[in-house]
């Protein structure tokens, strides 16, 4: 299938949060307040909660289970991705990384992003990127939105950095998820026919890239773990699921439709909806 830019949902859309389940909650809290930069708002028994500087919105939740390691390789979460506001922001994360000696696994220039990218104590991939003005881009006349992964210009982002890294930077959100799944097409349908999300790109015969709107992408998803693999079970580490926000209840209602029209197993509550994906992949919506 070719890019479909045009999406059945509406702008502003994003990843509201998403959900870890984790063995070590002091651990992790500690790892994501002091070396990610979140602010923890709200703590309870077995979980606590994250937001960006300044801000009150949810975009992380680690939950302590008692569990155990992935078994063997499952669907589930390849990597999120907490968007910065500006490229200072990028290089002064940058710079406390270095500082406190926190090992990157990459930095990539996607051609529409600057991106870090390293594992948390639990093994959970983490991107951490800025934009690229919408100018520099490669967007095709279709609507595609094609990117690359070569060496980032790393001389170029610390040129503006001030060392003034205080935390993750306030407007900080979750700009995207990257999913591994066992089955591209059946993936594809979901999140374009039942959810309404416009396919954006294909990488390859492996990865497919989709959002709403004008981004180059608020879900990735890959084989490149494998085909056919089950999900993650309940007791196992990993992600126990992210949440999407549409613009409205109108979207909402048209999700909602659509699954109904499907017969696509969904319950209701506290107006979202929680499914699980073809590839056994929960996930939330709200408005």
């Amino acid at each position: 299938m070719t890019a479909t830019p045009q999406s059945k949902l509406s702008s502003p859309f994003s990843i509201k949060n998403v959900h870890l389940k984790v063995a070590n909650l002091e651990n992790m809290s500690r790892f994501y307040q002091e070396e990610i930069g979140l602010e923890l708002i709200k703590k309870e028994a077995k979980q606590a909660h994250f937001a960006a500087r300044d801000s009150q919105d949810v975009i992380l939740i680690l939950e302590e289970i008692a569990g155990r390691a992935e078994s063997e390789p499952k669907s589930g979460l390849y990597h999120m991705a907490f968007l910065l506001p500006t490229r200072k922001d990028l290089a002064n994360q940058f710079l406390s990384f270095h500082q406190n000696e926190i090992p990157l696994v990459g930095a990539s220039d996607h051609s529409y992003s600057e991106a870090l990218y390293l594992k948390d104590p639990e093994g959970n991939e983490i991107e951490i990127y800025v934009d690229k003005d919408i100018s520099e881009w490669n967007i095709l006349e279709d609507g595609t939105i094609t990117g690359v992964t070569e060496h980032i210009d790393l001389e170029g982002v610390l040129s503006e950095a001030d060392g003034k890294w205080l935390g993750m930077a306030p407007g900080t959100t979750m700009g995207h998820v990257h999913l591994y799944v066992s089955d591209l097409e059946a993936t594809e349908d979901f999140f374009y026919n039942l959810l309404g999300i416009g396919l954006k790109y294909n990488f390859g015969a492996k990865a497919k890239f989709f959002a709403v709107g004008n981004y180059h992408h608020h879900i990735g998803a890959n084989l490149w773990k494998g085909i056919g693999m089950p999900p993650l079970a309940d007791d196992e580490y990993g992600m126990a699921y992210y949440t999407l926000q549409v613009s409205s209840e109108t979207d909402y209602q048209a999700v909602k439709n659509r699954l109904s029209k499907a017969d696509y197993p969904f319950t209701e509550a506290d107006n979202t909806l929680t499914l699980v994906d073809p590839n056994g992949i929960v996930t939330k919506l709200t408005f």
